[in-house]
């Protein structure tokens, strides 16, 4: 028997993620509809691992091709959501000369974008706003 695991929560069963454990009452099986197995997502390393292993079961012919990219997508997207999630919050954001032309405009926008502006941009707001008072 071979003994790959390629996911969080494959028991070798072939039932990847296949929902909660019986309960130990020896239950029907059937769960409350209030009682959902919380999802798992896989840790990067746990992509890692799986994203390594595609090779070598592509090349002693457990799987097609086809099957290793079809097998590849989710891995790294869930890959690209952790990067973004380490990241922190988009960077860029809004440009100066933008928020320059906001605050121009439509100077009440100002108390509901402070949160978003970089101590950089507010300095360069309260800069702007005495240069035009005098």
């Amino acid at each position: 028997m071979n003994d790959i695991s390629l996911a969080a929560g494959n028991d070798g069963s072939g039932n990847v993620g296949s929902g909660p454990e019986p309960s130990p009452e020896g239950s029907s099986g059937q769960q409350s509809a209030s009682r959902k197995p919380k999802p798992v997502i896989a840790t990067q390393e746990e992509c890692l691992a799986a994203l390594t292993k595609i090779p070598a079961l592509l090349l002693i012919g457990l799987i097609k091709p086809q099957v290793a990219n079809a097998m590849r997508g989710p891995y790294k997207d869930v890959l690209d959501h952790h990067r973004r999630a380490q990241q922190g919050p988009a960077q860029g954001g809004l440009a100066n000369a933008d928020l320059l032309r906001i605050v121009r405009e439509k100077p009440e926008l100002l108390g509901l974008l402070s949160g978003l502006l970089t101590d950089e941009q507010i300095q360069l707001v309260l800069k702007e706003a005495t240069d035009e008072s005098r």
